[in-house]
């Protein structure tokens, strides 16, 4: 007896280290792909960041989460919800097409400025880096598409890796202030499937929403540049001194811990696995959050009494096999529970599953295999695939 325990825990332990060196693959192989692809080539990048008034991309929870950009935060009292500084040469990123440029608007967002003085027929996107427009040029985003396609402004909200945490603030702030015709969040799996109990969004002072330090949003433009003009010198000295790093993370000794336990998690092993069979894996229960993102965006745009308002959220992947990602699949199916609710009592909320309408098997959707991706391709879409959706979009708005 004693020795068929010992055989079994033997065989245990193997199979488990053999799961630790797959899951040591599969994260190398993850960090090795995003590395080399999303920004471009390191030295054709860093001569970009020379030229005058330029500079990079900050996603937004990043300010919560690096310990100087928070001080700096907390010391002028105001978190940006823009992913940049504005009115800055942006140095985005390469999936292909070059490293995408572009300028940032009065909020540090990527717009054309002027599309925030348009009185009347605006679309108000809403997303992360999908929205955003990673990684072409401005005209040919989900943004410029829908434009083109619609005839009317848009103002796109969206930043790399934001989530319905800061979704809700952007509902808060910028809907009255831009009243839109159209309002469309991009909700991407991620979005659907993070944990918004977990430790790092428990401390995000974006999770927080606390007011005060986004008052300034609702000050005049003229006013709101001159109180955040020394905080947004600060955050340039900043970056200057630190675009070569990772300013997400910022303690060495935390990033090696955090990595030691998702690895003892076999996080990305269970991932790979669940993409491909049906698995039971950890289902947060997030139908709370989802409920809340659809009444405050009905509560802000007054969609009770602005029967003209329409509101759209839209499901968007680029990746086939996370469709058959039983987490996703779950937490689509709260998603959808939630937003039928709603639907019972507002006409003018719809819900769109782009796998409806898109063949995400068309590898025409994926960004272009080149030198400047290192012979691979990225996690958004190409010029193409932003075309297709925004022509599903804007024939669904209209």
């Amino acid at each position: 007896m004693k020795k068929i325990i010992i055989n079994s825990l033997i065989v245990v332990i193997s199979i488990y280290f053999a799961g630790l060196f797959v899951e040591s693959g599969l994260f190398i192989q993850k960090k090795f792909f995003k590395k080399n692809l999303y920004k471009g080539d390191e030295k054709e990048r860093s001569l970009l960041l020379k030229k005058p008034n330029s500079t990079v991309v900050i996603p937004t929870e990043h300010n919560s989460l690096n310990d100087k950009l928070r001080d700096i935060g907390m010391k002028y009292n105001f978190f940006p919800l823009g992913h940049s500084i504005p009115k800055k040469t942006i140095i985005y990123c390469d999936e292909g097409y070059g490293i995408i440029q572009y300028k940032s608007d009065r909020y540090g967002f990527n717009n054309i400025d002027e599309n925030w003085d348009s009185t009347k027929n605006k679309i108000l996107l809403i997303g992360d880096s999908f929205t955003h427009g990673a990684c072409v040029n401005r005209s040919e985003n989900l943004s410029g598409k829908i434009s083109e396609y619609s005839g009317k402004k848009t103002i796109n909200l969206g930043s790399d890796s934001n989530s319905i945490i800061h979704y809700l603030l952007h509902s808060e702030i910028f809907i009255n202030k831009i009243k839109p015709d159209t309002i469309i969040y991009f909700l991407a799996a991620n979005d659907l499937m993070h944990d918004y109990e977990s430790l790092t969004y428990a401390n995000s002072i974006y999770k927080k929403r606390s007011l005060k330090y986004f008052d300034q949003y609702s000050l005049p433009i003229e006013n709101f540049e001159q109180y955040t003009k020394n905080y947004y010198l600060e955050v340039d000295e900043f970056l200057r001194n630190v675009e070569k790093k990772n300013f997400k993370k910022d303690n060495f000794f935390k990033r090696i811990l955090k990595r030691i336990k998702l690895t003892l998690k076999l996080e990305e092993t269970r991932f790979f696995l669940c993409s491909s069979i049906k698995c039971k894996d950890k289902i947060n229960d997030n139908r709370k959050i989802f409920s809340t993102l659809i009444e405050k965006s009905i509560l802000f745009s007054n969609v009770d009494k602005n029967k003209n308002i329409k509101i759209f959220f839209v499901l968007i992947t680029n990746k086939n096999h996370i469709l058959k990602y039983q987490p996703y699949l779950e937490h689509k199916q709260q998603f959808i529970d939630v937003f039928s609710n709603w639907k019972q009592k507002y006409d003018n909320i719809f819900l769109v599953d782009l796998s409806d309408y898109i063949d995400l098997n068309d590898q025409k959707l994926l960004p272009p295999i080149s030198v400047s991706t290192k012979g691979k391709v990225n996690g958004h879409f190409s010029r193409f695939g932003y075309d297709q959706i925004s022509k599903v979009i804007a024939k669904l708005i209209k």
